[in-house]
């Protein structure tokens, strides 16, 4: 029985939360208590073993009365197992301080198209550990997807102070911010002067500087991106490219906006750039071109 009290207590030890830990922290999964239930599990072995031995049918019901408890609740966990939204619902129901398990919530929702109940589970997130980033971009990404640009760029704003060299948030603010319009360049000043070899941030702020005739930073960071992404994955960034050709465009040289939309189909034929190519093609003279591209777009159903 000592050694059974003994491993039980050694097993899990490392697990134990000596040390305050903020609340995204994982206290407690259950796998952890596999080996140490061992103990508990040889403890409850030998108490079967010496009951048997003065009475053997109060044996036999304790052990047949323990398996069907244990098999009832293993039933009952199973269908918390079921998918995602299931097993983050049924731990917010156990422990709604968990800022992890909330923020999971939010994205089981998120994944089934709920967006309102995907924002109220990251922002109790946010409620239960202000300074955690990770659900801040998470609702501020669903704030997007639901036309709420004025929440969405307050949400990035709020985590870049608290990480004033983020990329992503940078590059978020930066493209909520051309969603939203009505802004100058002026308005966009400290967004784009760190890029932290963050593809998205050099690929939004591209846009920006597009959208404005900054012409010369807009190649430049384009060019960036586009190395970037392809000393990273060995492929042809297909969504620079098409912003490439976009700059070409801009720029009266349609002929490389022909070459760099060709290029960005090659990289990924499912690109909604058909039209762009068909409009790039025409304003390079090739109007018969054109009219095929848009109508062999058209069969193949392509956008």
């Amino acid at each position: 029985m000592r050694f059974a009290v003994a491993w039980t207590v050694l097993a899990y030890l490392p697990h134990l939360p000596l040390i305050a830990a903020p609340h995204n922290a994982q206290f407690f999964t259950e796998h952890w208590l596999y080996l140490p239930l061992f103990g508990p599990a040889l403890a409850f072995g030998a108490l079967i073993a010496r009951l048997e031995r003065r009475d053997k049918t109060a044996a036999a019901a304790v052990l047949i009365a323990t398996a069907a408890a244990l098999g009832a609740r293993t039933a009952a966990r199973n269908l918390d197992w079921r998918d995602d939204l299931t097993l983050w619902s049924a731990t917010v129901r156990d422990a709604p301080n968990c800022a992890r398990a909330r923020n999971n919530l939010g994205w089981a929702y998120k994944r089934r198209g709920q967006l309102e109940e995907a924002v109220a589970q990251f922002q109790a997130a946010l409620d239960i550990d202000p300074l955690w980033t990770t659900p801040i971009y998470n609702v501020g990404h669903v704030l997007v997807s639901l036309g709420r640009l004025k929440e969405a760029k307050a949400m990035f704003r709020r985590a870049l102070k608290l990480d004033p060299l983020s990329g992503d948030a940078q590059a978020d603010l930066v493209a909520v911010m051309l969603d939203e319009g009505g802004h100058s360049l002026g308005d966009f000043a400290g967004l784009c002067e760190n890029k932290n070899l963050n593809i998205l941030q050099f690929e939004n702020c591209t846009r920006m500087e597009i959208q404005f005739g900054v012409y010369a930073e807009a190649e430049a960071d384009l060019k960036w991106a586009l190395k970037l992404y392809h000393d990273t994955t060995g492929r042809p960034y297909a969504a620079g490219l098409a912003t490439l050709a976009t700059l070409r465009l801009e720029q009266g040289r349609a002929s490389e906006a022909v070459e760099a939309l060709r290029a960005s189909l090659a990289a990924d034929p499912g690109l909604p750039a058909h039209a762009d190519l068909a409009l790039a093609l025409s304003k390079a003279g090739q109007r018969e071109a054109a009219f095929g591209e848009l109508e062999s777009a058209r069969r193949q159903g392509l956008p």
